[in-house]
C-alpha cells in the first residue's frame, strides 16, 4: 500500500506535464480504466492520480463521463487572473507582516514568473491561499497566457524588495507583474475573437 501513493504521484506528475505541454489537449477525456491499462497500474492508482489532477484544476469531472481536460474560456481566464492577483497581494502583505525568509524566493527566480509568485504565496504560510494559487496557476497554464515572460524585470525587483523588506517597492513590482499578465490576457482574448 505504501507504493500506491508514490506511483500515483508519479503518474499524476507525468500526466500533468503532458496536459500543460499541450500533448493532452483541452477537451480530452482521461478514463481511469484506460489510464490503468496504458500505464500498467491498478485502477485505484489511476483514480488517485486523476483525483490529484482534479484538485489541481487540470481535469474536471462531469456526471456519467470520464474526467476531461477543461477548456478555459476568456471569462474563466479573467476570473483565474483575478484570483491569482488576490492571492498574491494578500500573500505579500502576510509575508511582510511575518518577515518571511526570502531565500526560497531568491532560489525560484531562475525558474519562471509563475514560480516566483507561487513561491511568494507559499512563503506566507497559508495553505488555503497556496491551494487556490496552485490551482489557478495550473488553469492559467492550460491557455496561451502561460507564455508570460519569465525575464520580466519586475520579477527581480519583487524578489529584491521582499529580501530587503521594502513593502512599497515590492507592492509596486507585484503590480507591474500583474499588469504584464493582463497584457497577455488581452492578447489571448484578441486571438480568440
Amino acid at each position: 500500500m505504501n507504493g500506491v501513493p508514490r506511483i500515483a504521484d508519479e503518474l499524476a506528475s507525468h500526466l500533468r506535464d503532458r496536459i500543460i505541454s499541450g500533448t493532452i489537449r483541452p477537451g480530452t477525456q482521461l478514463a481511469e480504466a484506460s489510464l490503468a491499462t496504458e500505464y500498467d497500474v491498478s485502477r485505484p492508482t489511476a483514480r488517485t492520480a486523476v483525483d490529484l489532477l482534479v484538485a489541481d484544476g487540470l481535469l474536471i469531472r462531469k456526471p456519467h463521463l470520464p474526467p476531461q481536460v477543461p477548456q478555459i474560456s476568456s471569462q474563466d481566464l479573467r476570473e483565474i487572473i483575478a484570483l491569482l492577483e488576490t492571492c498574491e497581494s494578500l500573500a505579500l502583505e502576510i509575508a511582510f507582516h511575518n518577515e518571511v525568509d526570502p531565500r526560497p524566493l531568491r532560489r525560484s527566480i531562475t525558474e519562471s514568473a509563475n514560480q516566483v509568485l507561487h513561491t511568494l504565496v507559499k512563503s506566507c504560510g497559508s495553505e488555503r491561499l497556496t491551494q487556490i494559487h496552485r490551482r489557478c496557476t495550473f488553469e492559467l497554464m492550460l491557455t496561451d497566457a502561460q507564455s508570460w515572460k519569465a525575464d520580466n524585470p519586475a520579477v527581480r525587483s519583487l524578489v529584491d524588495a521582499v529580501a530587503t523588506f521594502e513593502f512599497d517597492l515590492a507592492n509596486e513590482s507585484l503590480g507591474a507583474l500583474q499588469k504584464s499578465r493582463h497584457s497577455v490576457l488581452d492578447r489571448v482574448e484578441a486571438v480568440s475573437l
